[in-house]
């Protein structure tokens, strides 16, 4: 996959994971001014995602163009409307933002992977809206520690909220890419022989691309997985002494990893031909 290609994806992932992460907190409770400024972080994200999308020159599926409009004007129209909006209103609005955008984002990778089977499609685009949903979850609670800093009275259990979604979008991811190893055994057994060779106990017959191949599976987990859900688990502990700016300090770092873990997976994506 091109360059320009894997980083419009990565940056369409962290639009779509920003508006869900924005869903998923009490939107009313915390004000417009978030949900504003949520917004404007998405679209940042969608600027450069669609001017690199144009700019790589993939043939994707008309559907996908029409999806990821819906997701942009959704966008637009909650930055111009939050606050306004009923309960109601605002929730369908969110609901079909989400599901645009995430729509747009499994196209692309469904058509990039070209894989036939259902059972290794399912799992696959499971796994891109685990990691879309990993991304988002952690990058938004970063951006909303920050928010503490000008309402010091909000109560702390929103950004609670927002930790626990992230860590459970974590295990979710890692129990999707225990299954995604465990049904490509074919694409894996290689690497994963070559731990032997890795740690010097025997050579296994393995090239040094098999090597680097395990070692950006096991960066994908180690970094991009295990060490951001201990850290989110932190966070939640200092979240209930309610000290806010020390657990955005966290999140910082667990949003450094989350960044590292997606770099790990696309990489290793491309030697695998599968969502890590």
């Amino acid at each position: 996959m091109p360059l320009t290609q894997v980083s419009a994806r990565f940056f369409l992932e962290l639009a779509v994971g920003l508006f869900v992460a924005l869903a998923v907190i009490d939107r009313r409770a915390i004000g417009a001014g978030f949900s504003r400024l949520m917004v404007a972080f998405v679209l940042a994200a969608l600027i450069p995602a669609w001017l690199l999308a144009r700019a790589g020159g993939a043939t994707l599926p008309s559907e996908c163009a029409w999806l990821a409009g819906g997701f942009l004007a959704a966008t637009l129209l909650l930055l111009v409307s939050a606050g306004r909006l009923g309960a109601l209103g605002e929730g369908i609005l969110m609901a079909l933002g989400s599901l645009a955008g995430g729509g747009a984002l499994l196209l692309s990778v469904h058509h990039g992977l070209r894989l036939d089977e259902g059972q290794q499609v399912a799992l696959q685009l499971a796994s891109c809206a685990a990691s879309t949903a990993v991304l988002g979850g952690v990058t938004g609670a970063m951006i909303f520690g920050h928010w503490y800093l000008v309402t010091p009275d909000l109560p702390v259990a929103h950004l609670g909220r927002l930790t626990k979604f992230a860590a459970l979008a974590v295990y979710g991811k890692l129990a999707l890419l225990a299954a995604t190893i465990a049904l490509f055994p074919d694409r894996f057994g290689e690497a994963g022989r070559s731990l032997a060779a890795i740690v010097g106990f025997d050579d296994g017959g393995a090239s040094f691309l098999v090597k680097l191949d395990f070692l950006w599976l096991l960066a994908r987990i180690a970094v991009g997985l295990l060490g951001t859900v201990i850290l989110l688990h932190m966070t939640l502990k200092t979240i209930e002494l309610k000290a806010t700016q020390p657990a955005t300090g966290i999140l910082y770092a667990a949003t450094v990893m989350v960044l590292m873990g997606e770099l790990f997976a696309f990489v290793g994506e491309k030697s695998f031909g599968l969502v890590l």
